[in-house]
């Protein structure tokens, strides 16, 4: 819960949102489907943004972020869109 709120909001404050995922084929279609049907924003699915690939002069294939928000971390028992929210916005107005 409040993972699609969080995550429209990034969006519109102009972050690119990429969507980095290990699934392919029909599975990559099915959570592009999920997220395009839930109106979750994002910019790509697995691939960087285009600002990184030109200033780099190629896609340097690992996805660079501002802000990882990983379910599969060993840092993670939960998602807390609260507390990443709230996370974000501090880190955002310290820079």
């Amino acid at each position: 819960p409040g993972a699609k709120e969080v995550i429209n909001r990034l969006a519109d404050m102009g972050l690119c949102i990429i969507i980095n995922t290990c699934r392919s084929g029909q599975y990559e279609i099915d959570a592009i489907n999920f997220l395009n049907r839930n109106g979750i924003k994002y910019h790509h699915i697995n691939e960087n943004c285009q600002r990184r690939i030109q200033y780099y002069g190629n896609d340097p294939r690992k996805i660079g972020c501002l802000f990882q928000i990983d379910n599969a971390s060993i840092h993670c028992d939960k998602i807390d869109w609260d507390d990443i929210w709230a996370r974000i916005q501090k880190r955002l107005n310290t820079k």
